[in-house]
């Protein structure tokens, strides 16, 4: 989990500490979470031509206005600093549903859990982040 608290990016306004691995923790349950929706029998083949972990009958509607290629895993370039160019469309969905103009699942408040980071370095320790 190390790296966890030292993961960031613009779409976690360049989060660092606590913040990173609040973040990064809530990403991942979040791929759970729609692996799950996507393949609730679980994961097809047939079903998902580029292997991206996405349907092809949802990739072109998923995202209102951004429509994801079925025959690429990686339909556009990095905007959000996720640090993979081109992202990953299953990266991408799940980095840009947290920031504007989709705002659909906020994940983490920056600062939520500042009084609670007593990591060595964290927010409340000498040598603070």
């Amino acid at each position: 989990m190390d790296d966890a608290s030292l993961t960031t990016g613009p779409a976690w306004a360049n989060a660092f500490g606590i913040d990173c691995f609040a973040w990064v923790t809530a990403h991942e349950n979040k791929h759970q979470v729609q692996f799950n929706a996507f393949w609730p029998s679980g994961w097809l083949s047939a079903q998902d031509s580029d292997h991206d972990l996405l349907p092809d009958s949802l990739e072109p509607n998923y995202m209102p206005g951004r429509p994801y290629d079925p025959t690429t895993s990686t339909t556009y370039p990095d905007t959000v600093g996720y640090g993979q160019n081109p992202i990953p469309d299953f990266e991408d969905i799940d980095m840009r549903s947290q920031i504007s103009p989709y705002n659909v699942d906020q994940l983490w408040k920056n600062g939520s859990a500042d009084v609670e980071d007593w990591a060595s370095p964290g927010k409340n320790t000498k040598n603070r982040y």
